[in-house]
């Protein structure tokens, strides 16, 4: 298997049962176009299932992104840390519209190619909090709601 940018190889994981680890640094994306330059770092497992889908898991996820506080207007930097995110490749475009509850992504069948970019966008995306607060203005909420 190998990878480039965002771009994997599973053909060896599709034809023969098992898990291959991909350890990445410094990627950065268009999708998140607020990350520092440090970039995404993190741990890719790839697990094939039946010849036909293969489970990928993001472990250990950290970047930064550069912010600003919706309550002060001050530029802070946001770290984000995702312990573990799932989803399956498919290469059976059915599967992608029937599902309901997992997280499912498209195999290119020419190459035998997943792309992972969405997926990490996903993982950092689902950890951003409603209202974007530095740590002054968390600390002051804090506070507030203690009186």
């Amino acid at each position: 298997m190998k990878g480039e940018n965002f771009d994997i190889k599973i053909a060896d994981l599709l034809n023969h049962l098992g898990t291959d680890t991909i350890v990445f640094d410094q990627l950065t994306t268009p999708l998140l176009p607020h990350l520092t330059e440090e970039g995404i770092r993190g741990t890719l497992i790839l697990h094939s299932v039946d010849g036909q889908s293969v489970w990928v898991k993001i472990e250990d996820l950290e970047c930064a992104l550069q912010e600003v506080c919706e309550q002060c207007l001050q530029p802070f930097v946001r770290s984000v840390s995702v312990e573990s995110y799932s989803a399956k490749f498919v290469l059976d475009t059915k599967e992608l519209e029937e599902s309901t509850e997992e997280v499912i992504f498209p195999i290119d069948k020419k190459g035998d190619i997943i792309n992972i970019e969405e997926m990490l966008y996903q993982a950092v995306q689902l950890q951003a909090p409603f209202v974007i607060k530095c740590e002054a203005c968390l600390g002051k909420m804090q506070w507030e709601d203690v009186e």
